[in-house]
């Protein structure tokens, strides 16, 4: 005879992965990543003289390769391994575990949705991700407006 544990089975599927997650993005998070922030022209290994601008690409982008590939595993985990785009209700989901204030997450949203489709694509979904980092560190004040072109997902450049 089995016996079945629905709430454990639900806090060992879903609640310790989302907590390991929560956990790997603090311990990922440096002191780069505010100063990559206010001088987006500047190598991320932070050699200050390896400006990583180009006239054709623009500036780099904000979101580190680590950090892209965090963000995609979680993408694909949630959206399946073939999918191009997370709907709002899935990133809703993904979104709220962050226990940022639903204006904040509005704000995230408006600013990681670049094309306005009412999806995000993996670029989108890391960027969103990084906004709600920023966010939960240094409080919802530190939201951008709008996108500095560093921000900008390359795909959605040009």
């Amino acid at each position: 005879m089995q016996l079945s544990f629905p709430v454990m089975d639900n806090c060992l599927a879903n609640d310790i992965p989302q907590l390991l997650m929560w956990l790997q993005e603090g311990e990922a998070a440096d002191s780069r990543s505010r100063t990559r922030a206010l001088e987006p022209d500047i190598d991320p290994t932070g050699n200050p003289f390896a400006a990583t601008t180009d006239n054709a690409s623009g500036p780099s982008w904000i979101v580190d390769a680590t950090s892209k590939a965090r963000w995609d595993n979680t993408f694909y985990t949630v959206c399946g391994n073939d999918a191009a785009a997370m709907s709002g209700a899935k990133a809703r989901s993904v979104m709220m575990e962050s226990g940022l204030p639903v204006e904040a997450l509005s704000k995230v949203w408006s600013l990681a949705d670049v094309d306005k489709d009412g999806a995000l694509d993996p670029e989108e979904f890391a960027l969103a991700m990084f906004l709600i980092s920023m966010a939960r560190k240094e409080g919802s004040g530190v939201l951008p407006d709008v996108l500095p072109d560093s921000y900008i997902p390359p795909s959605k450049r040009g």
